[in-house]
């Protein structure tokens, strides 16, 4: 498998294989002459409908069997939150909330089918699962969110999180929001990683209420997860911007030693683990590359065998 050498154990970071994205979209001509490039939409299936369940923090591992469950069952998305994402405050001291009280994670389900009988099989497999895992079922998130066509994805059109937007300005002037990292790891490991999450987060002051952070999650067939976590910040006190990139530093040190891997940024600001941890998929490409190009007459210097610069 691409990362068997890790804490975390053996995963491929996106759906099935070996991660060998990079081979073609950053390649720099190294495996050929591009000559024709082609683009493949999804079909739209004719039946939609979406489901939200939730789960009490203490109950993080249940919630993450059921996000191991379902992507065996191939469900098209599936987007996991924390609390945060929908948090409001009457009086601007007390936090207040649209979610129940034992509300912590927030699974939501978009759900499609060819025919109607297809649809409901898949509504009814999700809620089978979910309340196995003693799930409870929540209404309007998702219902205004997913089941139009076509979807606006982007976290401020929730009704919910308006709320979240307008409470963090309003306290602290927190104009911002800044993605610290997006990170990919095995599902299994996502309590492990979320409560390393929690623990920097609380550290340096970022974590809760009003100083939040929010967790933002996608869930992929080939059992990895890739999340990101995002923060408050008024770009304009320096201290809110450090307090963010030390518990990006922070955690960066320690995810990188599990073996996790990195799905965003470009160099320089790309973290280190994000070449160490993914060695060999860069010594499988070094080997298409000999084998497609011996004389390294195309785009030479992009691989330099034997010569790593990190």
């Amino acid at each position: 498998m691409a990362y068997a050498d890790s804490e975390f154990g053996p995963y491929y970071r996106y759906v099935h294989g070996p991660d060998l994205i990079g081979l073609y979209v950053i390649s720099n001509g190294s495996m050929g002459i591009v000559t024709k490039v082609a683009f493949g939409c999804l079909h739209r299936p004719p039946h939609w409908d979406s489901r939200a369940y939730y789960w009490p923090e203490e109950e993080i591992q249940a919630m993450t069997d059921v996000m191991t469950e379902v992507t065996q069952k191939g469900i098209f998305h599936v987007q996991l939150n924390d609390k945060w994402k929908y948090v409001s405050a009457d009086d601007l001291n007390n936090p207040t909330s649209a979610l129940p009280d034992d509300a912590y994670f927030i699974l939501s389900f978009f759900l499609n089918g060819e025919t109607e009988d297809h649809l409901n099989a898949e509504i009814k497999m999700v809620d089978e699962i979910c309340e196995r895992q003693g799930g409870k079922r929540i209404k309007g998130i998702t219902e205004t969110f997913y089941d139009e066509w076509p979807t606006y994805f982007t976290m401020a059109t929730n009704p919910l999180m308006v709320h979240t937007v307008d409470v963090a300005y309003k306290l602290g002037k927190s104009q911002y929001w800044y993605i610290y990292d997006s990170i990919n790891y095995p599902i299994t490991k996502f309590p492990e990683v979320y409560a390393k999450l929690k623990e920097f987060g609380q550290k340096y002051g970022i974590w809760g209420f009003p100083k939040m952070s929010i967790l933002d999650a996608f869930v992929m067939r080939g059992q990895a997860i890739c999340s990101q976590e995002w923060a408050f910040a008024n770009s304009r006190d320096p201290k809110d911007v450090e307090a963010i990139f030390n518990v990006r530093d922070d955690f960066r040190k320690w995810f990188g030693a599990q073996g996790g891997t990195h799905e965003q940024h470009f160099p320089p600001i790309t973290p280190p683990y994000a070449w160490e941890n993914q060695m060999s998929a860069h010594d499988l490409a070094e080997k298409i590359k000999k084998a497609l190009d011996p004389n390294a007459i195309l785009s030479p210097g992009t691989f330099t065998s034997g010569k790593r610069v990190k």
